[in-house]
C-alpha cells in the first residue's frame, strides 16, 4: 500500500510482485517537477530548444546503464536494481516522444512497427539474458532495458507523431473494444498475475514451463471479467462514471454552443454583406 516494497520496507506479496513498477512510477512523478524545472530553466533557458532538450534527455537516459553497472558490481541489496535510476531511460524515452510530436511531421508506421517486432524478438534472445526483468549479467540487463525502450517507442511513435494518428494502426487501436480494454487495463494489470498463478497451479505448470499460449488465453479470459467488476465497483464507490459523463455532457454543450455562435455570426455577416450590396 505504501509502495515502498522495492526499498526493503516490506515484501513482494505473491500475485502482486508486478507492483514494483508502480512504485517506480510514483518515484518518477515525485521527482518530475524538479526534472522539468531543470530541463526548462537550466537547459532550455525558458525557451524552446528541442535539440538541447533531447540532448539533456539522452543524458538522463544514460543514468540507467550507469545504475545497472553499479548495482551489479557493488555490494548492495538486490532490490536496488528495481529503483528509479534503473528505469529512467524509459521515462526519458517517453519525454523524447513528446518533443518529437511537435517537431517531426510524419513517420513510417510500417517501418516503426517492424522495428517494434525486431526489438521484441531480440529481447527474447540470449543477448538479453534470462527471462527476467533484471538479468544477472549487467550487459544483458542493459541490452534488455534498451530493447524494451525501443519496442515501446516504436509502438507509440506512429500514434503521437504526424496528423494521421497512425493511420490504420491508430484506427485499429481506436476500436470500441480496444478502448474498453484500455479503460479496464489498470485493473487487468492488478489482477492478472494472481489469476495466472492460479491457472498455472490448476494446469500443473511450473514457472517458465507449460504452454505459454494456453496460459495466456485462460488467464486473459478469466482476468477480463474480474477486472471489469473491479473497475465498475471503483466507479460506483467514487462516483467516477457520473463525473466522467458530466464532463462529457458539459464538453458537448460547449461544442454545440460554440457551433451555434459561429453559425449565428456567419449568418449575421452574410446579412450585413447583402445589406451593403443593396445600399446605393
Amino acid at each position: 500500500m505504501t509502495l515502498t516494497q522495492i526499498y526493503g520496507l516490506g515484501h513482494f506479496h505473491a500475485g502482486l510482485t508486478q507492483m514494483w513498477s508502480l512504485a517506480v512510477e510514483v518515484a518518477f512523478y515525485l521527482i518530475l517537477p524538479v526534472l522539468a524545472w531543470a530541463l526548462c530553466v537550466l537547459v532550455c533557458r525558458r525557451g524552446w530548444h528541442p535539440g538541447r532538450l533531447v540532448g539533456a534527455l539522452c543524458a538522463v537516459a544514460a543514468v540507467t546503464p550507469a545504475w545497472v553497472v553499479f548495482t551489479h558490481s557493488a555490494d548492495i541489496d538486490y532490490s536496488a536494481r528495481l529503483w528509479l535510476p534503473g528505469f529512467l531511460a524509459w521515462f526519458a524515452g517517453g519525454m523524447v516522444l513528446t518533443v518529437a510530436a511537435v517537431t517531426i511531421r510524419r513517420v513510417s508506421t510500417p517501418l516503426l512497427l517492424l522495428g517494434a517486432v525486431a526489438a521484441y524478438a531480440l529481447s527474447c534472445t540470449p543477448a538479453a539474458g534470462e527471462a527476467t526483468i533484471i538479468p544477472q549479467d549487467a550487459g544483458a540487463a542493459i541490452t534488455k532495458s534498451f530493447l524494451y525502450l525501443a519496442f515501446s517507442m516504436c509502438l507509440l511513435a506512429p500514434l503521437v507523431i504526424g496528423s494521421d494518428g497512425g493511420g490504420l494502426y491508430g484506427r485499429a487501436l481506436s476500436h470500441p473494444a480496444v478502448v474498453w480494454l484500455g479503460e479496464i487495463s489498470y485493473e487487468l494489470f492488478l489482477v492478472h498475475l494472481v489469476v495466472m498463478e492460479l491457472v498455472m497451479d490448476l494446469l500443473g505448470y511450473s514457472t517458465f514451463q507449460g504452454s505459454v499460449v494456453g496460459v495466456f488465453i485462460v488467464t486473459t479470459v478469466l482476468s477480463i471479467p474480474i477486472a471489469w467488476v473491479l473497475h465498475r465497483s471503483l466507479e460506483w464507490v467514487f462516483g467516477l462514471r457520473d463525473r466522467r459523463q458530466e464532463r462529457t455532457s458539459r464538453a458537448a454543450s460547449r461544442a454545440i454552443a460554440s457551433s451555434s455562435f459561429v453559425g449565428t455570426t456567419s449568418t449575421a455577416t452574410e446579412d450585413e454583406s447583402a445589406e451593403i450590396r443593396r445600399s446605393p
